[in-house]
């Protein structure tokens, strides 16, 4: 013992040692219980990102799928919707040629009956 402390002063600070060893042996428990579940809510957050990256991926093939027939079939309409307007068109322009045709045979005949009347009235004055 050394003069002028209390009794019993050594085995204190032994004790005040081991006790502050226990809460930094507790402490580092305790930080690497801490860092475990971190690392597994880490991993757990990983699996969901993953899931759901592969679910985006997924939703993206479908609306391009999606997307690929809309246009296929609007190209299909547009197809038949030209193939329709080419046929309206073309039987426009028949209609017309036929229209023109009438009325050339129209005006032949009626040129023709002017000569014919031309012809039989230069006979009669030639007689």
């Amino acid at each position: 013992m050394v003069a002028g402390e209390p009794s019993g002063y050594a085995s204190n600070a032994g004790t005040e040692f081991t006790d502050a060893s226990q809460r930094a042996v507790i402490a580092a428990a305790s930080s690497f219980h801490q860092e475990i579940r971190m690392s597994t809510q880490i991993k757990k957050l990983n699996h969901k990102l993953d899931s759901l990256a592969d679910k985006a991926k997924d939703g993206a093939e479908k609306l391009a799928d999606k997307a690929k027939d809309g246009a296929e079939m609007l190209a299909d309409k547009a197809a038949g919707g030209a193939e329709k307007l080419a046929g309206k068109i073309i039987d426009s322009a028949n209609d017309v040629a036929h229209a023109a045709a009438e009325k050339a045979r129209q005006q032949t005949k009626k040129a023709g009956g002017k000569l014919i009347k031309a012809g039989e009235k230069i006979t009669k004055l030639a007689k």
